[in-house]
């Protein structure tokens, strides 16, 4: 691989790597695109924005939890393909990876996310409204106890239920720097995780 692509995917796993333990880091909340197959209007896009609590460049992965009654958690079994897209505006550099994903709601990765979940995110599981409910009005979706404190170790357990782990093998990551300068892009690609990537310049 050309050295200069070599330290380009270095840098973006590097960094990938470091946003979920930074509050501040700019790709830590990437947007999340998925396509809605099953409600008209059909394959009608969506996106939003999502917590990165995981990189793992060894599996090409990463992971994010969700509600198992979202509508994201619907699409994504459906249409398991979906594009993560971060930005770092300091920077200017935007990656987008495309990939591959599962909903878990068992096993050792979904076993270990929760765990590692806290008791006060651990309450955003335990809203009695599936996300995206229509309401008669304002409401946090959180149960009345939980609205001024945080539930205990225990008391979150009840959340377990609607946890779920999107866990994403990335296939494709596409980087853009922008700079008055010239544009500079580049394109890594992937047929299965631990094989060297496929990596080429792309015109901007």
């Amino acid at each position: 691989m050309d050295a200069a692509l070599n330290a380009i995917l270095d840098s973006v796993w590097r960094e990938l790597q470091r946003a979920p333990a930074d509050p501040g880091h700019p790709w830590r909340t990437p947007a999340l695109a998925t396509v809605d197959s099953g409600t008209p209007p059909k394959d009608e896009p969506d996106v939003r924005i999502v917590v990165l609590r995981r990189c793992e460049p060894d599996h090409l992965r990463l992971t994010a939890w969700t509600d198992l009654r979202a509508p994201k958690v619907r699409q994504l079994r459906a249409e398991p393909r979906a594009v993560w897209l971060f930005y770092d505006p300091a920077a200017r550099i935007q990656v987008r990876a495309y990939a591959a994903c599962r909903i878990l709601s068992a096993g050792p990765i979904w076993e270990r996310e929760w765990e590692a979940c806290p008791p006060l995110n651990r309450s955003s599981y335990l809203g009695p409204y599936a996300p995206g409910t229509r309401l008669a009005a304002c409401d946090p979706n959180r149960p009345e106890e939980f609205r001024s404190r945080p539930p205990t170790r225990e008391e979150s357990e009840r959340g377990r239920t609607q946890f779920g782990v999107i866990a994403a093998q990335v296939l494709r990551l596409d980087w853009l720097r922008l700079d008055e300068r010239g544009h500079q892009r580049a394109r890594f690609a992937w047929t299965n995780p631990g094989e060297p990537a496929r990596a080429d310049w792309i015109a901007p």
